[in-house]
């Protein structure tokens, strides 16, 4: 739980730095009046703080305990004033560029409108090509019902499709899901998949034979029905996971790269060369072409934290986030000076909300940028 002196000690570290916004100070102040408490332990603080510089208090600073603040705060609720503010500190071995902290933000409409407002939208349509050749726009359903497309029928809506009857039960469908979309199908068996942006399935309306078998590019979150007859198999360029019944979610966005994070039940990893390892609720394998499979515990709050509308990222070069921006926004991001994607930063992107993390950009870390069709340019 955030507690009261927590929360004291960021607006301390805010207010020392530099950074504290309008209405933190104002916040800030109001506690100190109103509050006796709050009163002692700024008091403490600053007497704690008078004889050193203020760098050297962000040196002392966790940024693994900041961030994990930052996710038991927003990962319950996801409340819509819960950001993250960027502030620079020079850490002992390595410079880490952008320690995490929370404010409490005005959600001003009309900035954040102004802020990507030359950007154009990407191809938001989520759409299912079905086996009979018939392309369905899925994003044009206004709730869940029943649509007709040749001889099939779905029962769907714009956010999740629940099923599919008639035509080619073998035969596959594809779901493609776009840039800042992301999308939940139902099979024919009781699997729910959620599928994260620009993400494809490929499965069949109704499972037959002894394995169901779907196909992903992208990255996905599996609940699989438990069927010990008849083997759960996903495939993907590299590799194939088997299961009977199971949750776990799947990565193949890097080319070349497949993580598979396991949740709950047993999964069995194959690569295409026959390397095979078995993976244990809390453990996720990867596998790169060239080198094997790696395996390793994982936190599950980062894992799964895109089905919340989360992206998180820690001590990570500004240039890794081109690609999460490109799924998320549809937006190219370039660095008019290289030497910026080398900066790291820590923190979150929410879904929808770029406008935000160039706000804090901008406003925390002095960085700049401009707008060049729907290409997203970073300065000094």
């Amino acid at each position: 739980m955030y507690s009261k002196y927590e929360h004291i000690r960021q607006l301390y570290i805010e207010k020392i730095s530099g950074v504290i916004s309008v209405h933190d100070e104002a916040m800030l102040q109001k506690m100190l009046e109103e509050d006796s408490e709050c009163r002692e332990m700024w008091a403490a603080l600053l007497e704690e703080g008078g004889s050193i510089k203020a760098s050297s208090v962000l040196e002392n600073i966790s940024v693994e305990s900041e961030l994990k603040k930052l996710k038991d705060r927003t990962l319950p609720e996801r409340k819509q004033s819960s950001v993250i503010k960027w502030v620079s500190a020079a850490a002992a071995v390595t410079i880490i560029f952008g320690l995490t902290f929370i404010l409490l933000r005005n959600d001003g409409k009309t900035e954040r409108q102004q802020l990507t407002a030359g950007l154009k939208k990407g191809n938001m349509q989520v759409r299912l090509l079905l086996n009979n050749g018939m392309m369905v726009n899925l994003d044009s359903l206004n709730s869940l019902g029943t649509i007709t497309a040749g001889k099939m029928r779905l029962h769907a809506s714009a956010n999740s499709l629940e099923s599919i009857t008639g035509g080619d039960a073998a035969a596959l469908n594809m779901l493609i899901v776009p840039s800042s979309a992301d999308y939940t199908i139902t099979l024919a068996d009781g699997t729910m998949i959620v599928l994260n942006s620009d993400s494809r399935l490929r499965f069949p309306s109704k499972f037959s034979g002894r394995q169901r078998e779907v196909y992903l590019d992208g990255e996905a979150y599996f609940k699989v029905v438990h069927d010990a007859e008849h083997p759960f198999i996903v495939h993907t360029d590299l590799t194939n996971v088997q299961v009977l019944g199971t949750s776990f979610n799947l990565n193949t966005y890097e080319k070349g790269m497949v993580t598979t994070s396991l949740l709950t039940g047993s999964v069995l990893v194959t690569a295409s060369a026959g390397d095979k390892v078995r993976l244990t609720p809390g453990l996720e394998s990867e596998f790169a072409s060239g080198r094997g499979f790696v395996t390793r515990d994982f936190d599950s709050d980062d894992v799964l934290s895109w089905m919340k509308g989360v992206y998180y990222f820690h001590n990570m070069p500004l240039s890794d986030l081109r690609p999460i921006i490109k799924r998320w926004f549809g937006t190219d991001l370039v660095f008019d000076d290289e030497g910026l994607g080398e900066k790291r930063i820590s923190g979150l992107i929410e879904k929808n909300r770029l406008d935000e993390f160039l706000k804090d950009l901008r406003s925390s870390a002095h960085f700049g940028f401009y707008q060049e069709g729907n290409t997203l340019h970073l300065t000094e």
